[in-house]
């Protein structure tokens, strides 16, 4: 599953696009004043891994890839200007799981904006491809 978000502006504090299960399992990568900031949060562990943004509009990326050992991971990146994806952070996938968080909907993938507004000029989701889907 890939995700982008191009999030254009706004007077938020805080505006991003998130991988949820429930307010204290999820990941999140965002634009927090002139920086682009990876945020894993799984139950009382959180971590954090931050950049300076680029000018102007900034592409969002949330994407799950395959590993042997975990169900997947997930990598919270962002595109520079010219389109090439940089990985901010790259994280075990199982910790946004039910086995781990409990629920019955799994995972959620929204866009945020906290102390203010923000504006997003589109949202783009690419399920995984039919050999990665679960049956």
């Amino acid at each position: 599953m890939k995700v982008r978000a191009q999030l254009h502006d706004g007077d938020a504090l805080e505006a991003g696009v998130t991988l949820f299960m429930e307010e204290t399992h999820r990941y999140d990568i965002c634009r927090r004043g002139d920086q682009v900031v990876a945020r894993c949060t799984a139950g009382a562990l959180s971590s954090t891994a931050a950049t300076t943004a680029p000018d102007g509009p900034v592409v969002l990326t949330i994407e799950t890839r395959p590993h042997p050992n975990t169900p997947d991971l997930v990598a919270l990146g962002y595109e520079d200007a010219a389109g090439a994806e940089h990985v901010l952070a790259e994280v075990d996938g199982r910790y946004l799981s039910t086995e781990v968080v409990g629920g019955f909907t799994g995972r959620v993938i929204a866009m945020y904006a906290r102390g203010g507004n923000a504006t997003f000029d589109w949202f783009e989701y690419e399920p995984d491809p039919p050999d990665r889907q679960e049956p």
